[in-house]
């Protein structure tokens, strides 16, 4: 009877197990045709009016991708089940449950959620990680004794052209956005949400390009935006922080992508959000890593000190991720590599010599290499060069910092505030590659952060000779 019983249960769940593969062959091909018709007209509804086999396609396009992704996740997980089944009836017919935890494949997977999501209490553990780090950075700063003040004094001195350029700017960017977030009310149109975001891009730029050209003719009412080195910079700070987070937000969605075959862009299995977890956090942490190393020269050591603090440090920090996520239930063993991408950072470190401009130019040429990487290899090696994005990254803010506000004298304090100010390019540098992703497929809109690197690059060439920098 326990023989009859084991052969039905297998039977059933391999009889499921097929039928899903079928549907998720044909969902795949409703899937694809939705996606071709769509390429090909969405924007002009009109000229297919008439196309009833269109004009549904077009409704029932999105629920039916929706559709294929959870077929998809239900069919991976009664191919676990179906093993798990095997095993357990092969060793105890009397299981009724399953453990909290499930060997697969000779790895253990987390049971937080059926479809691979991440649970809360792993979730609460990262964040007092990250509480647990704010502490010990408070500590650092509060027993060290050779921090500067922080304190400025200084008057902040009036600049009416250039708050009217950043006030026109405002508007601008207020204006798009709203028509941006009015699309979604309904069925948003890509195209147009699109043609929004340029706008938005070129709304920034060429405010900051005309104020600065205006100001070289007369420097008048202009305050700190008659420097060259401060409206690049700006351009720059924006560019670095569009980039810093672009990377990271698209970067889940291209591992999730499932081409097909199974496999992702970058020709790996297609991930769930737990794989996915610790290689952001990684990327988050390769910032940290860089930022730790530079914090090493506030406390100037000296000799060789100095010289092993520089290679110690990355590596300390990069333990710090590795301790976080293995203590939060994630596998690790995959992050294992990426401590050659430290190596290749720290490298940069000794190379830029805690010069500025050569440090930005240097990581600026990494940060393009490394998305170039990643947009023409694939495997291990295009995910690594992704991440190793963060690494690079890390150290720009001050490099861009330093230099854009170099020289300016007087106008220090209102150079500052401009700078902070366009952090704004984490709202549209993101959104426009995800638009771009739209069209042209999320691997090559990664073309968009090798732009925004070139640029850096540019900018730490362009203001080292203005402010002839060796």
């Amino acid at each position: 009877m326990a023989d009859i019983s084991r052969t039905t249960i297998l039977k059933t769940t391999t009889d499921l197990e097929t039928n899903l593969k079928f549907l998720n062959v044909e969902l795949n091909a409703i899937k694809a045709k939705f996606i071709a018709a769509n390429r090909e007209g969405a924007n002009k509804p009109a000229q297919y009016g008439a196309d009833q086999e269109y004009t549904e396609l077009f409704k029932v396009g999105p629920v039916v991708s929706d559709l294929v992704d959870a077929v998809k996740r239900l069919e991976n997980e009664m191919a676990d089940l179906h093993r798990y089944i095997g095993e357990q009836l092969g060793r105890d017919p009397n299981v009724a449950e399953m453990p909290a935890t499930v060997k697969l494949g000779g790895s253990t997977q987390m049971s937080s959620d059926a479809n691979g999501d991440i649970s809360l209490s792993t979730i609460q553990m990262l964040y007092l990680a990250v509480g647990a780090l704010f502490l010990a950075a408070a500590a650092l700063f509060y027993f060290s004794k050779k921090l500067p003040q922080g304190k400025d004094d200084s008057e902040f001195l009036k600049a009416p052209k250039a708050m009217t350029a950043l006030l026109v700017m405002t508007v601008l960017l207020v204006g798009s956005f709203y028509f941006i977030f009015d699309q979604y009310k309904g069925e948003p149109n890509n195209e147009v949400i699109l043609n929004l975001t340029i706008f938005s891009l070129i709304a920034v730029v060429g405010t900051l390009l005309v104020s600065n050209k205006l100001a070289a003719k007369d420097k008048n009412n202009w305050g700190a935006m008659q420097y060259p080195q401060l409206v690049l910079g700006m351009l720059a700070i924006f560019t670095y922080v569009g980039v810093e987070v672009t990377i990271q937000s698209n970067l889940g969605e291209l591992l999730k992508v499932n081409l097909g075959n199974g496999l992702n862009p970058i020709g790996l299995p297609s991930m769930s959000d737990s794989e996915i977890a610790p290689l952001i956090s990684m990327y988050w942490g390769g910032l940290m890593i860089g930022r730790w190393a530079g914090a090493i020269a506030v406390f100037n050591p000296v000799g060789k000190l100095k010289t092993w603090l520089y290679i110690l440090v990355p590596y300390a920090a990069f333990g710090v991720v590795l301790f976080v996520n293995s203590i939060s239930g994630f596998d690790v063993s995959v992050l294992y590599w990426f401590a050659l991408c430290v190596a290749i950072q720290i490298g940069g470190f000794f190379l830029g010599k805690e010069k500025p401009a050569l440090t930005l130019k240097i990581f600026g040429f990494l940060g393009v290499v490394s998305v170039l990487v990643g947009l023409f290899s694939s495997g291990q090696l295009a995910l690594y060069a992704f991440l190793s994005g963060g690494l690079f990254c890390s150290i720009m803010w001050p490099s861009i910092f330093a230099l854009s506000i170099h020289g300016l004298g007087k106008y220090t304090s209102q150079g500052s505030s401009f700078l902070v100010m366009m952090i704004l390019g984490g709202a549209i540098i993101p959104p426009l590659q995800g638009k771009l992703a739209d069209i042209i497929g999320i691997h090559s809109s990664y073309w968009i952060a090798v732009a925004c690197f070139v640029y850096l690059a540019f900018f730490a060439q362009k203001v080292g000779k203005i402010l002839n920098l060796k």
